[in-house]
Protein backbone atom coordinates (compact mmCIF):
# COMPACT_ATOMS: atom_id res chain seq x y z
CA UNK A 1 0.00 0.00 0.00
CA UNK A 2 1.70 3.43 -1.32
CA UNK A 3 2.24 5.71 1.30
CA UNK A 4 -0.95 7.69 0.40
CA UNK A 5 -3.57 5.25 0.26
CA UNK A 6 -6.10 5.21 2.65
CA UNK A 7 -5.84 2.28 5.39
CA UNK A 8 -9.55 2.81 6.48
CA UNK A 9 -13.09 2.57 5.07
CA UNK A 10 -16.18 3.93 6.90
CA UNK A 11 -19.46 4.00 4.72
CA UNK A 12 -22.85 5.00 5.92
CA UNK A 13 -26.72 5.15 4.97
CA UNK A 14 -28.03 8.46 5.86
CA UNK A 15 -31.43 9.41 4.86
CA UNK A 16 -31.93 12.73 3.49
CA UNK A 17 -32.40 14.62 6.32
CA UNK A 18 -28.93 13.74 7.34
CA UNK A 19 -29.68 11.08 10.17
CA UNK A 20 -28.00 7.57 10.55
CA UNK A 21 -29.35 5.11 9.22
CA UNK A 22 -26.86 2.60 9.29
CA UNK A 23 -22.89 1.67 9.46
CA UNK A 24 -19.81 -0.48 8.25
CA UNK A 25 -16.35 0.31 9.11
CA UNK A 26 -13.09 -1.35 7.24
CA UNK A 27 -10.29 -1.31 9.38
CA UNK A 28 -6.70 -1.74 7.66
CA UNK A 29 -8.47 -1.76 4.23
CA UNK A 30 -6.23 -2.72 1.51
CA UNK A 31 -8.01 -2.11 -1.85
CA UNK A 32 -8.88 -5.97 -2.13
CA UNK A 33 -12.98 -5.73 -0.67
CA UNK A 34 -15.19 -3.73 -3.11
CA UNK A 35 -18.71 -5.07 -1.57
CA UNK A 36 -20.23 -4.07 1.33
CA UNK A 37 -23.46 -4.34 3.25
CA UNK A 38 -25.61 -1.44 4.39
CA UNK A 39 -28.84 -2.67 5.99
CA UNK A 40 -32.18 -0.15 5.94
CA UNK A 41 -34.62 -0.87 8.67
CA UNK A 42 -37.15 1.09 6.53
CA UNK A 43 -38.16 2.34 3.10
CA UNK A 44 -37.26 5.78 1.98
CA UNK A 45 -34.24 7.49 -0.44
CA UNK A 46 -30.74 7.90 1.29
CA UNK A 47 -27.53 8.98 0.36
CA UNK A 48 -24.28 6.59 1.20
CA UNK A 49 -21.53 8.25 2.56
CA UNK A 50 -18.07 6.80 2.39
CA UNK A 51 -15.19 8.63 4.45
CA UNK A 52 -11.62 7.29 3.27
CA UNK A 53 -8.89 8.20 6.07
CA UNK A 54 -5.03 7.28 7.25
CA UNK A 55 -2.82 8.78 9.79
CA UNK A 56 -2.41 11.62 7.60
CA UNK A 57 -6.07 13.06 7.09
CA UNK A 58 -9.65 11.58 5.78
CA UNK A 59 -11.48 12.64 2.99
CA UNK A 60 -15.54 12.03 2.70
CA UNK A 61 -17.48 11.81 -0.47
CA UNK A 62 -21.38 11.31 -1.16
CA UNK A 63 -22.66 8.54 -3.77
CA UNK A 64 -25.64 8.84 -5.18
CA UNK A 65 -29.19 8.72 -4.03
CA UNK A 66 -30.51 5.07 -3.25
CA UNK A 67 -34.22 3.76 -2.77
CA UNK A 68 -34.95 0.63 -0.11
CA UNK A 69 -37.66 -1.04 -0.59
CA UNK A 70 -39.37 -3.91 1.69
CA UNK A 71 -39.28 -7.22 -0.17
CA UNK A 72 -43.01 -8.79 -1.01
CA UNK A 73 -42.13 -12.12 0.65
CA UNK A 74 -43.00 -10.37 3.94
CA UNK A 75 -46.67 -10.67 2.64
CA UNK A 76 -49.56 -13.23 3.00
CA UNK A 77 -52.47 -13.76 1.35
CA UNK A 78 -55.77 -14.24 2.73
CA UNK A 79 -59.06 -14.18 1.13
CA UNK A 80 -62.76 -14.54 1.63
CA UNK A 81 -63.41 -18.19 2.10
CA UNK A 82 -66.92 -18.33 0.81
CA UNK A 83 -68.59 -15.43 -0.67
CA UNK A 84 -72.07 -14.50 -1.99
CA UNK A 85 -72.69 -11.19 -3.85
CA UNK A 86 -72.17 -8.73 -5.56
CA UNK A 87 -71.39 -11.47 -8.25
CA UNK A 88 -69.47 -14.05 -6.98
CA UNK A 89 -67.03 -11.07 -5.77
CA UNK A 90 -63.76 -12.75 -3.89
CA UNK A 91 -61.40 -9.67 -1.99
CA UNK A 92 -57.95 -11.04 -1.64
CA UNK A 93 -55.92 -9.27 1.00
CA UNK A 94 -51.94 -8.69 1.46
CA UNK A 95 -51.20 -8.76 4.68
CA UNK A 96 -47.64 -8.01 6.14
CA UNK A 97 -46.36 -10.13 8.90
CA UNK A 98 -45.10 -6.74 10.72
CA UNK A 99 -47.93 -4.35 10.21
CA UNK A 100 -45.26 -1.76 10.34
CA UNK A 101 -43.34 -3.18 7.30
CA UNK A 102 -45.49 -2.45 3.75
CA UNK A 103 -43.80 -2.79 0.45
CA UNK A 104 -44.39 -0.17 -1.64
CA UNK A 105 -44.81 -0.21 -5.43
CA UNK A 106 -46.17 -3.36 -5.50
CA UNK A 107 -47.26 -4.85 -8.64
CA UNK A 108 -49.25 -8.44 -9.50
CA UNK A 109 -49.79 -10.72 -11.98
CA UNK A 110 -52.92 -12.85 -10.67
CA UNK A 111 -54.58 -16.41 -12.31
CA UNK A 112 -58.12 -16.80 -10.23
CA UNK A 113 -58.37 -21.19 -11.13
CA UNK A 114 -61.53 -19.80 -13.32
CA UNK A 115 -59.89 -19.30 -16.22
CA UNK A 116 -59.58 -15.15 -16.01
CA UNK A 117 -56.29 -13.43 -15.12
CA UNK A 118 -55.40 -10.52 -14.40
CA UNK A 119 -52.28 -8.05 -13.71
CA UNK A 120 -51.78 -3.97 -12.44
CA UNK A 121 -50.52 -2.36 -9.31
CA UNK A 122 -51.51 -3.19 -5.89
CA UNK A 123 -53.54 -0.48 -4.33
CA UNK A 124 -54.58 -0.69 -0.09
CA UNK A 125 -53.03 -4.12 -0.41
CA UNK A 126 -56.54 -5.70 -1.46
CA UNK A 127 -57.00 -7.55 -5.16
CA UNK A 128 -60.65 -8.40 -6.28
CA UNK A 129 -61.94 -10.63 -8.55
CA UNK A 130 -65.90 -11.45 -10.10
CA UNK A 131 -66.16 -15.00 -9.91
CA UNK A 132 -68.65 -16.35 -12.50
CA UNK A 133 -68.54 -19.89 -11.61
CA UNK A 134 -69.96 -21.94 -8.52
CA UNK A 135 -67.27 -24.18 -7.19
CA UNK A 136 -63.74 -24.34 -5.42
CA UNK A 137 -61.57 -22.35 -7.02
CA UNK A 138 -57.39 -21.72 -5.98
CA UNK A 139 -55.82 -18.07 -6.67
CA UNK A 140 -52.12 -18.25 -8.03
CA UNK A 141 -50.68 -14.34 -7.40
CA UNK A 142 -47.35 -13.39 -8.50
CA UNK A 143 -45.98 -10.46 -6.49
CA UNK A 144 -42.96 -8.29 -7.60
CA UNK A 145 -41.44 -4.44 -6.73
CA UNK A 146 -37.80 -3.48 -7.70
CA UNK A 147 -36.32 -5.89 -5.32
CA UNK A 148 -37.90 -8.75 -4.99
CA UNK A 149 -40.15 -11.13 -6.56
CA UNK A 150 -42.99 -13.66 -4.69
CA UNK A 151 -45.76 -16.12 -5.68
CA UNK A 152 -48.64 -16.64 -3.54
CA UNK A 153 -52.06 -18.75 -3.53
CA UNK A 154 -55.18 -19.08 -1.76
CA UNK A 155 -58.21 -21.11 -1.74
CA UNK A 156 -61.64 -20.26 -1.88
CA UNK A 157 -65.09 -22.00 -2.18
CA UNK A 158 -68.10 -19.72 -4.34
CA UNK A 159 -71.70 -21.18 -3.29
CA UNK A 160 -73.65 -18.55 -5.30
CA UNK A 161 -74.00 -15.11 -6.55
CA UNK A 162 -75.83 -11.95 -6.41
CA UNK A 163 -76.23 -11.99 -10.55
CA UNK A 164 -78.73 -15.21 -10.52
CA UNK A 165 -81.46 -13.26 -9.18
CA UNK A 166 -79.51 -9.81 -9.26
CA UNK A 167 -80.26 -9.43 -5.21
CA UNK A 168 -78.04 -7.04 -3.09
CA UNK A 169 -75.04 -8.06 -1.59
CA UNK A 170 -75.77 -9.90 1.63
CA UNK A 171 -74.03 -12.45 4.08
CA UNK A 172 -75.24 -16.06 3.98
CA UNK A 173 -77.92 -16.49 6.86
CA UNK A 174 -79.38 -19.15 8.47
CA UNK A 175 -82.97 -20.00 10.02
CA UNK A 176 -84.48 -22.68 11.71
CA UNK A 177 -88.71 -22.57 11.90
CA UNK A 178 -90.60 -25.39 14.00
CA UNK A 179 -89.42 -24.08 17.35
CA UNK A 180 -89.17 -20.95 20.06
CA UNK A 181 -86.60 -19.01 20.46
CA UNK A 182 -85.50 -19.76 24.08
CA UNK A 183 -86.02 -22.80 26.38
CA UNK A 184 -88.55 -20.53 28.08
CA UNK A 185 -90.42 -20.07 24.91
CA UNK A 186 -90.39 -23.69 23.71
CA UNK A 187 -92.68 -25.14 20.92
CA UNK A 188 -95.09 -27.58 22.56
CA UNK A 189 -95.38 -31.10 20.89
CA UNK A 190 -96.96 -34.03 22.32
CA UNK A 191 -94.73 -37.70 23.07
CA UNK A 192 -97.14 -39.19 20.15
CA UNK A 193 -96.68 -37.44 16.99
CA UNK A 194 -93.68 -36.79 15.05
CA UNK A 195 -93.06 -32.96 13.71
CA UNK A 196 -90.40 -31.61 11.52
CA UNK A 197 -87.86 -28.98 12.30
CA UNK A 198 -86.83 -26.85 8.81
CA UNK A 199 -83.93 -25.05 8.42
CA UNK A 200 -83.09 -22.02 5.77
CA UNK A 201 -79.53 -21.34 4.29
CA UNK A 202 -80.15 -17.88 2.14
CA UNK A 203 -79.77 -15.93 0.03
CA UNK A 204 -80.75 -19.08 -2.25
CA UNK A 205 -79.74 -17.93 -6.00
CA UNK A 206 -78.97 -21.15 -7.25
CA UNK A 207 -80.93 -23.18 -5.02
CA UNK A 208 -78.03 -23.72 -2.55
CA UNK A 209 -79.55 -26.89 -0.75
CA UNK A 210 -79.02 -29.05 -3.67
CA UNK A 211 -75.58 -28.12 -4.16
CA UNK A 212 -72.70 -31.05 -3.62
CA UNK A 213 -70.66 -29.51 -1.33
CA UNK A 214 -73.24 -27.42 1.14
CA UNK A 215 -73.50 -29.49 4.30
CA UNK A 216 -75.78 -30.08 7.37
CA UNK A 217 -75.87 -31.13 10.60
CA UNK A 218 -78.70 -31.14 13.74
CA UNK A 219 -77.50 -31.87 17.03
CA UNK A 220 -80.47 -32.36 20.26
CA UNK A 221 -79.48 -31.43 23.59
CA UNK A 222 -81.95 -31.43 26.43
CA UNK A 223 -82.26 -27.58 27.48
CA UNK A 224 -83.94 -27.82 31.03
CA UNK A 225 -81.05 -28.46 32.85
CA UNK A 226 -77.71 -26.18 33.65
CA UNK A 227 -75.85 -28.41 31.08
CA UNK A 228 -76.23 -28.50 27.74
CA UNK A 229 -75.35 -32.17 26.34
CA UNK A 230 -76.06 -33.02 22.96
CA UNK A 231 -78.03 -36.51 22.64
CA UNK A 232 -76.98 -39.56 20.48
CA UNK A 233 -79.99 -39.42 18.01
CA UNK A 234 -82.13 -42.66 16.65
CA UNK A 235 -80.39 -44.52 13.83
CA UNK A 236 -83.74 -43.55 11.40
CA UNK A 237 -83.21 -39.80 12.37
CA UNK A 238 -81.45 -38.45 9.67
CA UNK A 239 -79.78 -35.55 10.55
CA UNK A 240 -77.51 -34.08 7.18
CA UNK A 241 -80.67 -32.92 5.51
CA UNK A 242 -81.99 -28.94 5.45
CA UNK A 243 -84.97 -30.65 7.68
CA UNK A 244 -85.27 -32.93 11.01
CA UNK A 245 -88.25 -35.27 11.03
CA UNK A 246 -88.80 -35.79 14.84
CA UNK A 247 -90.39 -39.78 14.83
CA UNK A 248 -93.12 -40.29 17.57
CA UNK A 249 -91.91 -41.04 20.64
CA UNK A 250 -88.22 -40.15 20.00
CA UNK A 251 -88.17 -38.00 23.13
CA UNK A 252 -89.51 -38.16 26.29
CA UNK A 253 -91.32 -35.12 27.86
CA UNK A 254 -88.57 -32.05 28.19
CA UNK A 255 -87.50 -29.52 26.80
CA UNK A 256 -84.52 -29.25 24.33
CA UNK A 257 -82.76 -27.65 22.12
CA UNK A 258 -82.33 -28.42 17.94
CA UNK A 259 -79.38 -26.95 16.56
CA UNK A 260 -78.44 -26.70 12.45
CA UNK A 261 -75.17 -26.27 11.06
CA UNK A 262 -74.40 -25.36 7.57
CA UNK A 263 -70.75 -25.55 6.02
CA UNK A 264 -69.41 -26.32 2.89
CA UNK A 265 -67.01 -28.63 1.68
CA UNK A 266 -65.87 -30.74 -1.43
CA UNK A 267 -67.92 -33.19 -2.87
CA UNK A 268 -65.61 -36.01 -2.27
CA UNK A 269 -65.26 -34.97 1.76
CA UNK A 270 -66.93 -36.77 4.13
CA UNK A 271 -69.80 -34.56 5.86
CA UNK A 272 -67.50 -34.85 8.97
CA UNK A 273 -65.21 -32.81 7.55
CA UNK A 274 -63.29 -30.39 10.04
CA UNK A 275 -61.03 -27.58 9.40
CA UNK A 276 -59.57 -26.04 7.15
CA UNK A 277 -61.52 -27.98 4.67
CA UNK A 278 -64.91 -27.51 6.41
CA UNK A 279 -65.75 -23.74 5.47
CA UNK A 280 -68.40 -22.84 8.16
CA UNK A 281 -71.50 -21.14 6.56
CA UNK A 282 -73.74 -20.36 9.73
CA UNK A 283 -75.80 -21.74 12.79
CA UNK A 284 -79.36 -21.38 14.20
CA UNK A 285 -81.22 -22.85 17.47
CA UNK A 286 -84.65 -23.44 18.21
CA UNK A 287 -86.32 -24.98 21.36
CA UNK A 288 -88.85 -27.58 22.07
CA UNK A 289 -90.99 -29.04 24.73
CA UNK A 290 -92.16 -32.59 24.25
CA UNK A 291 -95.06 -33.64 26.65
CA UNK A 292 -96.84 -36.51 27.14
CA UNK A 293 -99.83 -37.31 25.28
CA UNK A 294 -103.24 -37.18 26.92
CA UNK A 295 -105.26 -40.55 27.26
CA UNK A 296 -107.85 -41.29 24.19
CA UNK A 297 -111.06 -41.92 25.50
CA UNK A 298 -113.41 -44.06 22.37
CA UNK A 299 -116.44 -45.73 22.27
CA UNK A 300 -116.90 -47.34 18.78
CA UNK A 301 -120.12 -46.02 16.90
CA UNK A 302 -119.19 -42.62 17.13
CA UNK A 303 -121.15 -39.98 19.73
CA UNK A 304 -124.54 -41.06 18.37
CA UNK A 305 -126.00 -44.46 17.67
CA UNK A 306 -129.53 -45.85 17.27
CA UNK A 307 -130.72 -49.15 18.54
CA UNK A 308 -133.67 -51.49 18.06
CA UNK A 309 -134.97 -52.35 21.58
CA UNK A 310 -135.01 -56.00 22.96
CA UNK A 311 -131.52 -56.26 21.62
CA UNK A 312 -128.20 -57.21 23.32
CA UNK A 313 -126.25 -53.91 23.38
CA UNK A 314 -123.04 -54.13 23.77
CA UNK A 315 -120.93 -50.27 24.27
CA UNK A 316 -117.03 -50.86 23.33
CA UNK A 317 -114.29 -48.55 24.94
CA UNK A 318 -111.94 -51.30 23.88
CA UNK A 319 -109.83 -48.79 21.28
CA UNK A 320 -109.54 -46.11 24.15
CA UNK A 321 -105.53 -45.79 24.33
CA UNK A 322 -102.41 -44.01 26.17
CA UNK A 323 -100.82 -42.66 22.80
CA UNK A 324 -97.42 -43.08 24.31
CA UNK A 325 -97.40 -46.72 24.87
CA UNK A 326 -97.09 -47.96 21.61
CA UNK A 327 -97.66 -50.94 20.34
CA UNK A 328 -97.69 -51.81 23.86
CA UNK A 329 -101.63 -52.91 25.39
CA UNK A 330 -102.59 -50.10 27.43
CA UNK A 331 -102.90 -50.55 31.14
CA UNK A 332 -105.92 -48.23 31.44
CA UNK A 333 -108.87 -48.31 33.77
CA UNK A 334 -112.19 -48.36 32.70
CA UNK A 335 -115.32 -46.83 34.20
CA UNK A 336 -119.18 -46.85 32.97
CA UNK A 337 -121.88 -44.26 33.42
CA UNK A 338 -125.92 -44.07 32.49
CA UNK A 339 -128.00 -40.94 33.07
CA UNK A 340 -131.22 -42.88 32.56
CA UNK A 341 -130.79 -46.74 33.41
CA UNK A 342 -131.22 -48.72 36.54
CA UNK A 343 -127.59 -49.37 38.64
CA UNK A 344 -128.46 -53.69 37.52
CA UNK A 345 -127.42 -52.66 33.71
CA UNK A 346 -123.84 -51.84 34.61
CA UNK A 347 -122.87 -54.54 36.80
CA UNK A 348 -119.60 -55.05 34.31
CA UNK A 349 -118.77 -51.19 34.33
CA UNK A 350 -115.24 -51.64 34.78
CA UNK A 351 -114.40 -53.67 31.42
CA UNK A 352 -113.52 -52.05 28.62
CA UNK A 353 -116.93 -53.43 27.10
CA UNK A 354 -120.01 -53.01 28.48
CA UNK A 355 -122.93 -55.46 27.54
CA UNK A 356 -126.19 -54.55 28.22
CA UNK A 357 -128.43 -57.22 28.79
CA UNK A 358 -132.05 -57.52 26.85
CA UNK A 359 -134.91 -54.35 28.73
CA UNK A 360 -132.36 -52.63 30.45
CA UNK A 361 -133.46 -49.87 27.79
CA UNK A 362 -137.24 -49.47 26.64
CA UNK A 363 -138.08 -47.74 23.00
CA UNK A 364 -138.48 -44.06 22.70
CA UNK A 365 -136.07 -43.30 25.13
CA UNK A 366 -132.66 -41.45 24.61
CA UNK A 367 -129.87 -42.52 27.17
CA UNK A 368 -126.15 -40.94 27.27
CA UNK A 369 -123.81 -43.45 28.36
CA UNK A 370 -120.32 -41.84 29.86
CA UNK A 371 -116.61 -43.50 29.50
CA UNK A 372 -114.45 -42.85 31.66
CA UNK A 373 -110.29 -44.38 31.34
CA UNK A 374 -108.03 -43.60 33.51
CA UNK A 375 -103.92 -44.44 34.40
CA UNK A 376 -101.29 -43.97 37.35
CA UNK A 377 -99.25 -41.23 35.91
CA UNK A 378 -101.72 -39.70 33.56
CA UNK A 379 -104.99 -37.31 33.80
CA UNK A 380 -108.41 -39.52 33.07
CA UNK A 381 -110.15 -39.02 29.67
CA UNK A 382 -113.75 -39.06 28.82
CA UNK A 383 -116.27 -39.98 25.78
CA UNK A 384 -119.65 -39.96 25.41
CA UNK A 385 -122.51 -41.80 22.93
CA UNK A 386 -126.31 -41.33 22.97
CA UNK A 387 -128.47 -43.86 22.59
CA UNK A 388 -131.76 -43.44 20.50
CA UNK A 389 -133.81 -46.64 21.39
CA UNK A 390 -136.38 -47.24 18.88
CA UNK A 391 -138.94 -50.01 18.14
CA UNK A 392 -137.79 -53.09 15.93
CA UNK A 393 -134.91 -53.90 14.65
CA UNK A 394 -132.32 -51.48 13.32
CA UNK A 395 -129.23 -51.40 10.83
CA UNK A 396 -125.70 -51.76 13.15
CA UNK A 397 -124.03 -49.45 11.30
CA UNK A 398 -120.05 -48.72 12.23
CA UNK A 399 -117.77 -46.37 10.97
CA UNK A 400 -114.08 -46.85 10.02
CA UNK A 401 -111.13 -44.31 9.51
CA UNK A 402 -109.03 -45.06 7.29
CA UNK A 403 -106.51 -42.23 6.53
CA UNK A 404 -106.07 -39.23 9.01
CA UNK A 405 -106.67 -40.73 12.16
CA UNK A 406 -106.00 -39.09 15.08
CA UNK A 407 -107.76 -36.87 17.94
CA UNK A 408 -107.28 -34.07 15.95
CA UNK A 409 -107.49 -34.37 12.19
CA UNK A 410 -105.07 -32.38 10.24
CA UNK A 411 -106.66 -30.17 8.25
CA UNK A 412 -104.21 -29.87 5.39
CA UNK A 413 -104.81 -33.63 4.72
CA UNK A 414 -107.70 -35.60 3.49
CA UNK A 415 -109.77 -37.71 5.95
CA UNK A 416 -111.19 -40.98 4.67
CA UNK A 417 -114.01 -42.77 6.69
CA UNK A 418 -115.70 -46.48 5.43
CA UNK A 419 -119.14 -47.26 7.06
CA UNK A 420 -120.02 -51.16 7.58
CA UNK A 421 -123.72 -52.38 8.24
CA UNK A 422 -122.91 -55.67 10.56
CA UNK A 423 -126.29 -57.09 9.98
CA UNK A 424 -127.51 -55.20 6.41
CA UNK A 425 -129.40 -58.32 4.36
CA UNK A 426 -130.30 -56.39 1.46
CA UNK A 427 -129.66 -53.29 -0.96
CA UNK A 428 -127.86 -50.78 1.43
CA UNK A 429 -127.98 -47.09 1.12
CA UNK A 430 -125.30 -44.61 2.67
CA UNK A 431 -125.86 -40.99 3.59
CA UNK A 432 -123.18 -39.37 4.57
CA UNK A 433 -123.43 -35.82 6.68
CA UNK A 434 -120.85 -33.68 8.40
CA UNK A 435 -121.72 -31.45 10.97
CA UNK A 436 -119.88 -28.91 13.41
CA UNK A 437 -120.24 -29.62 16.93
CA UNK A 438 -122.88 -26.65 17.78
CA UNK A 439 -124.59 -28.71 14.95
CA UNK A 440 -124.97 -26.67 11.97
CA UNK A 441 -124.51 -28.96 9.02
CA UNK A 442 -121.23 -27.74 6.76
CA UNK A 443 -121.48 -30.80 4.21
CA UNK A 444 -123.89 -33.50 3.22
CA UNK A 445 -123.42 -35.64 0.65
CA UNK A 446 -125.96 -38.52 -0.84
CA UNK A 447 -123.86 -41.61 -2.34
CA UNK A 448 -124.27 -45.22 -2.68
CA UNK A 449 -120.66 -45.75 -1.61
CA UNK A 450 -119.71 -47.17 1.74
CA UNK A 451 -116.68 -44.39 2.03
CA UNK A 452 -116.55 -40.98 1.72
CA UNK A 453 -112.90 -38.28 1.70
CA UNK A 454 -113.36 -35.39 2.75
CA UNK A 455 -110.24 -32.91 1.48
CA UNK A 456 -107.50 -32.53 -1.11
CA UNK A 457 -110.34 -31.32 -3.93
CA UNK A 458 -113.04 -33.33 -2.58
Amino acid sequence: MSRGAPSSLALELVGLDGALVSREEVVQWNGSKNGFNLSASKQGIFQVRVTAYNRLGNITVMAGNITALYSVSILELKVTEHVSCPPGRATFWLKPREPAQVPSIIHYSAHFGDGETDSGEVFDLEISHDYRKIGRFTATIKLSNPVSTFVLSASLMILWHGEARGELCQSPSVTVSGGGSSAKVPTTYLSSESFVLSAAVSPDAVNASTLPFLHFEWQVAVASGDNLTDMELNSQTITNRSELLIPSSAFSPDVYRARFFAWAAEETEPVTSVAPQRIEIGQAEVFFKVVAAPLQATIEGGSVRRIGAGSEIIMDGSSSRDPDAGAVPSQLNYTWSCDKCPESCLDNRHRARLTLKDGCLTAGSEVIFRLTVSSTDKLSAQAEQRLVVLSGQVPDVSIQCIENCVSWVVPAKRLVLMAKCNNCTTQIYYYWSLRQDVGDQVRSAKEHLSCITVGQGH
